[in-house]
């Protein structure tokens, strides 16, 4: 059986007044985007993961004491000191957890700066189309209901996609003269515009 080519699809061109903002993923500090892209996008809070940790562990520890209390006189001698084994243990338990999940977040940020994906030069344009985003291994193009938010961050900004990923965009690449607050207020113009291009009527089959 023949194998027939998938059709290309050819992504709309983009209006003249689009914006061009180029980047390297090598001169990134990812681990600030990557924080800002977990606690105030996919999390939907400001709570990091170092805090939200150390409230685990003290529900947990104070738990332990509200049962101690609770058992009374009885917790004495031997029970008392499996009391305390117990408490030690988790400590232990919940120290090589928390340091064993900071060691995969680091390989992570590792892994994602030596992606093919990440290398060379990073090239995105935006339009009312949506924005395209050209590197010399990937060449993708994204409509803006796909872009869910817009989050900023100490070093610019990133925009949340809907594929659970997100694009990060530094203040250095923005054009000359346009400020980030700017940049935002175009995106979320051109978001309005394609969102109430959805919700207009049907076109006629």
């Amino acid at each position: 059986m023949k194998m027939q080519p998938i059709a290309q699809v050819q992504p709309p061109p983009l209006d003249d007044g689009e914006l061009r903002l180029a980047f390297r993923y090598a001169d990134l500090d990812l681990r600030r985007f990557n924080r800002a892209a977990w606690r105030r996008g996919f999390w939907r809070t400001g709570v990091g993961p170092a805090v939200m940790w150390a409230a685990v562990f003290l529900f947990c520890r104070g738990m332990a004491v509200w049962v101690e209390r609770l058992a009374g006189p009885r917790w004495v001698g031997a029970g008392r000191f499996v009391m305390i084994g117990a408490g030690i243990m988790a400590v232990a338990l919940f120290a090589g957890f928390l340091i064993r999940w900071t060691l995969l977040q680091r390989a992570a940020r590792a892994a994602e700066r030596a992606s093919a994906l990440r290398r060379g030069l990073h090239v995105v344009q935006m339009g009312a189309a949506g924005l395209r985003v050209s590197a010399p291994n990937c060449d993708c193009f994204y409509r803006w209901p796909a872009v869910e938010a817009v989050v900023q961050c100490r070093p610019g900004m990133i925009l949340r996609l809907g594929t659970g990923d997100y694009l990060p965009l530094p203040d250095s690449a923005l054009p000359a003269g346009m400020s980030r607050e700017a940049l935002i207020d175009r995106i979320h113009g051109w978001k309005a515009g394609a969102a109430a291009g959805e919700t207009g009527s049907d076109p006629p089959m």
